[in-house]
């Protein structure tokens, strides 16, 4: 069943909570764990140069579920019921001879039709940077964004630190424009300054083709704020009005282009709206937000949030590209990044290769010179024998006249950007009758280019026993975790935990096969592992974490696929051994053996560790030796799954290599579970077997 599931990931970029829908005649039937698509709208799939079929009636694509009339070329429609006529380019349409969106359930159509205008990247970049060795690191990061980019594209910049500079690009002298950075700024604000002066002060000044603006003219401009002259992280920074200043700007040119601004930072907001904390102060920490003794955290987070509904009016995104030693931020920020699809890269303790690294992937070019990347992004969701309730994770939703949620909405998606949509099942249905939805994605390239991708999807209707085979563990779990964290207020780690055991235990005690036993259905036998793994995880147990830290893990939950947030969820665990071949182990005190090298993945970490023998072995130097060229091998089998790792993923994780009582191994065995304790692994923290007796005990007793 997994490796089905995994299939149907691979081709259709989708994974649904519940594969069979439960049959019921109540509109109250409710599941612990909602029926949920988790969708990766850029998975690879076959790409068709040629228009559409739309049915007139409901706007639903022709599909592979779709009855076709060979001998009169007529199709119904699916979701409708409406019988079309097909296209002259169809007439020779057969059952032996059928066109791919008949034989795929799911495809693209690259239209023929262009966006009127270059894509918008503006680029808001901090100017009181740690030091000059993170000043070059700042500036390298940028030079990396700049050439990645289109040619065609047009750039825009400011600068900023204790004021704002706007760049003239056109001007004939460098020309900079002097704003404040402790006010907020409105589009009228521009419209005010602007409009009407001078042609020398007109908008197109500040836009200009980036084959117009050689990378060394536009570092020029980058230079140090001379109003800060400390070092180090806390200086004078007027983020919030930096941004608000660009969206200002961006909201002159038209709605609907393709739309992105690069946030390059390494400190935390000190000054103006949206500000963290004062210049004087040490950043807050998430016991003081969590007992409400920040005073700029609930002011912060509704200008960062107004700030993010105007961005997603105008269609536009927000990256973040950030290298520093405390947090910036990035807490108060996150409704920017969680509505416009946004990608955050947090380069922890100043790390270079993290911020470099991210900064060229981010801008990562497919085989056709396309960014790796889609602008302005509109689901639309058509359903038959199915309801559509709601989408969640990154993203925010597209309301019809009535204020009803029509289909979702996210200003840019990268390659593994995952969305999710509930539904609920239809009344009345019987066994092995069909749900159908169709997922009709519409999106914008780098190259102008717009494309529709449509998904269609069938789940059958069946009772509970067949429903509970149909069940995915994994998609499940990671549901669980967006509904319990993503978006969400910090809380006290006790009182989110308890919400999670509650849900927990009524998933136990609806789906148990007898009462007595609690003992779940192979289909669902994983699920208390993964539950508890999930409990222990970074997402929940903030307060080992800054602000920003949960906040970043949240993320990588909400907007990863199914494998990678589980990476995270649940980490990987892989055992290289001189004797076999290397093989996934348990996360368990149990596969640290003193004779293998492990390979850890927790999706932002990536760490090997060297079991005892194995470390003295390398002191010893035993691996430059051709008698032990063994060790050698598997230490470079192991090393090379690292890089894979490191190299492939967005963002970049951080990169280690450990040894049994080494100071990084810490992160190892925090992630274990502690089933052996004492030498192997010291920890306060409960065991699975532990965790699960306590439930089913609560439950006997309930």
């Amino acid at each position: 069943m997994e490796e089905a599931l995994r299939e149907i990931e691979e081709f259709d970029g989708l994974r649904m909570s519940w594969n069979v829908l439960p049959v019921t005649q109540s509109e109250d039937y409710s599941l612990p764990v909602p029926i949920t698509a988790l969708y990766t709208p850029l998975q690879e799939c076959e790409m068709l140069k040629y228009e559409p079929i739309f049915c007139p009636g409901c706007r639903s694509l022709f599909n592979c579920y779709s009855k076709v009339y060979y001998d009169t070329k007529d199709w119904d429609c699916l979701f409708c019921n409406r019988k079309n006529k097909l296209p002259s380019q169809y007439y020779d349409i057969t059952p032996e001879n059928l066109p791919l969106e008949l034989v795929h359930s799911t495809v693209e159509y690259l239209l023929t039709r262009e966006c009127n205008m270059e894509p918008y990247f503006f680029f808001i970049v901090d100017i009181c940077p740690f030091d000059d060795q993170r000043y070059q690191t700042l500036i390298e990061g940028i030079k990396i964004t700049y050439e990645g980019l289109p040619e065609d594209a047009m750039i825009s910049l400011i600068t900023f630190g204790t004021n704002i500079n706007l760049i003239d690009f056109k001007s004939p002298i460098n020309r900079i424009f002097l704003f404040s950075g402790q006010k907020e700024y409105k589009k009228e604000d521009i419209d005010k300054f602007f409009i009407g002066k001078k042609s020398s002060n007109n908008l197109h000044s500040f836009f200009i083709e980036k084959r117009d603006l050689p990378i060394e003219k536009f570092l020029n401009f980058i230079t140090k704020d001379t109003l800060s002259d400390k070092t180090g992280s806390m200086q004078t920074r007027c983020t919030g009005a930096a941004i608000s200043f660009a969206t200002s700007l961006l909201e002159t040119i038209p709605a609907e282009n393709a739309i992105k601004m690069f946030l390059f930072t390494e400190g935390p907001i000190t000054t103006g709206p949206g500000q963290v904390c004062d210049i004087k102060d040490r950043v807050r920490s998430a016991t003081e937000i969590i007992k409400d003794k920040i005073n700029y955290t609930t002011p912060a987070m509704k200008f960062y949030d107004n700030l993010a509904n105007r961005m997603v009016k105008i269609g536009a995104s927000i990256d973040i590209i950030s290298a520093t030693l405390i947090d910036m931020g990035l807490y108060e920020m996150q409704p920017m990044f969680n509505k416009t699809g946004g990608l955050v890269v947090m380069g922890q303790d100043l790390d270079h290769n993290i911020f470099c690294t991210s900064a060229e992937k981010n801008v990562k070019k497919n085989e056709d010179g396309v960014l790796d990347m889609a602008f302005n992004v509109k689901f639309k969701i058509q359903t038959k024998n199915i309801k559509y309730k709601k989408g969640f994770g990154i993203g925010s939703p597209l309301l019809d006249n009535n204020n009803k949620e029509t289909g979702w909405k996210i200003g840019c998606l990268q390659k593994n950007s995952n969305v999710g949509f509930i539904f609920e099942p239809a009344l009345n249905m019987v066994e092995d009758d069909l749900g159908y939805f169709q997922i009709i994605t519409q999106y914008q390239r780098s190259d102008k280019k717009l494309v529709t991708r449509v998904t269609t999807a069938a789940r059958s209707y069946g009772k509970f026993t067949k429903m509970k085979q149909g069940f995915d563990q994994e998609a499940a779990i990671v549901v669980q975790a967006r509904i319990f964290t993503f978006g969400i207020p910090l809380e006290d780690d006790r009182d989110l935990i308890r919400r999670l055991d509650r849900s927990f235990m009524r998933f136990i005690k609806r789906f148990s096969e007898s009462r007595d036993t609690l003992k779940l259905p192979l289909s669902m036998s994983l699920y208390p592992n993964l539950s508890f793994f999930l409990r222990r995880s970074l997402i929940v147990q903030s307060t080992t974490n800054t602000p920003d830290e949960t906040f970043y893990y949240r993320l990588i939950v909400g907007k990863e696929p199914v494998r990678n947030a589980m990476t995270l969820i649940h980490p990987v665990l892989k055992s290289f051994d001189i004797y076999e071949e290397e093989k996934h182990v348990p996360m368990d005190a149990t596969s640290l053996e003193p004779d293998k090298i492990l390979l850890l993945d927790t999706f932002h970490n990536v760490l090997i560790w060297y079991g005892e023998h194995i470390h003295q072995w390398i002191e010893q130097n035993l691996h430059l030796d051709e008698q032990y060229a063994f060790l050698k091998n598997i230490m470079n089998r192991a090393r090379m799954e690292a890089d894979k790792l490191v190299n492939s993923r967005l963002p970049t994780p951080q990169f280690t290599i450990t040894e049994k009582f080494g100071s990084q191994e810490r992160i190892l065995l925090a992630k274990v579970n502690p089933s052996v304790t004492k030498d192997v692994v010291v920890s306060e923290n409960i065991d699975y077997q532990t965790f699960y007796d306590s439930v089913c005990k609560i439950l006997k007793n309930d």
